[in-house]
């Protein structure tokens, strides 16, 4: 077996995107990284749908392949992240997300609050996946049925998962991992729609981030997709060209084959800038 050095994940990267060009073609219109501020649309509800934004997005991030949105509105910062791919959504549900919002513009700013979702309890992580999904059904009523049944499924277990949410580098909050049924308004969910793709939300209060839109609060922000592989394992291909992650307990799992099992146990970022948007007088 051969053990691939992380920076193989650049080829990888590449590999992946060449393999999706459909989907960078349906997002080649959007920006990489979102270049406007944006109010909140009224009776946004973070549910783990993108329906309240009238699935549209900002920016189409090609390092990452997902659509994303920041908007904030007079109290909070939001964040929607869309992912359509089975294998990246699996990786999202995973891996989680990891966004960082750092106040002084600085990517390596010490302060910068640090917020994960979900985080699971160990060897808790949801037993889920597309590989099931209803397909090869000519009857489109029937399909979409069962659709909404294997969407209904696949989001009970993620909602029996999602209990945390992991937070750092904020000052006003002194425990690191908090419910999400939490009594500071940090609100987060993530879901598949109806399309069995993939739709993260988060909210956070402005003032836990040292935020305000009274003054001009141009802040920068980095969007993680963790890989499935923790900290400290290593991977290693078979023969057969499987991605094996190789744990420090001595367990292995499989990521995947080749370069897309590379880019699904490593993980992958952009960062981007955004200054809040004041409300309309």
């Amino acid at each position: 077996m051969k053990q691939y050095h992380p920076l193989l994940l650049k080829t990888a990267s590449l590999c992946f995107c060449l393999v999706y060009f459909s989907i960078v073609a349906k997002a080649q219109k959007l920006p990489d990284v979102q270049k406007v501020s944006m109010r909140v649309p009224a009776g946004v509800v973070i549910d783990g749908n993108a329906a309240d934004w009238a699935n549209r997005f900002q920016a189409y991030n090609t390092s990452a392949s997902v659509w994303y949105n920041i908007a904030n509105d007079d109290e909070k910062l939001y964040f929607v992240i869309h992912g359509e791919d089975a294998d990246l959504i699996h990786k999202m549900m995973r891996g989680c997300v990891t966004i960082t919002i750092s106040k002084s513009g600085k990517k390596t700013d010490k302060d910068a609050a640090i917020i994960t979702f979900p985080t699971y309890e160990v060897n808790a992580a949801p037993s889920v996946s597309l590989s099931g999904r209803p397909a090869g059904i000519a009857d489109t009523t029937l399909l979409k049925l069962k659709t909404d049944t294997f969407m209904r499924r696949m989001n009970k277990r993620l909602t029996e998962k999602q209990k945390f949410i992991a937070l750092n580098g904020i000052k006003q909050i002194t425990d690191t991992l908090v419910s999400v049924y939490n009594d500071y308004e940090i609100e987060a969910k993530a879901l598949l729609d109806n399309k069995l793709y993939y739709n993260y939300e988060l909210a956070i209060p402005l003032k836990y981030l040292g935020l305000s839109v009274d003054k001009s609060s141009k802040f920068s922000y980095n969007i993680r997709l963790n890989g499935i592989a923790p900290k400290g394992a290593t991977l290693q291909i078979t023969g057969g060209g499987r991605v094996l992650v190789m744990r420090g307990d001595g367990s292995v799992s499989v990521a995947g084959a080749g370069a897309r099992g590379i880019l699904m146990a490593y993980p992958n970022d952009f960062w981007g800038e955004y200054t809040l948007a004041k409300a309309k007088k």
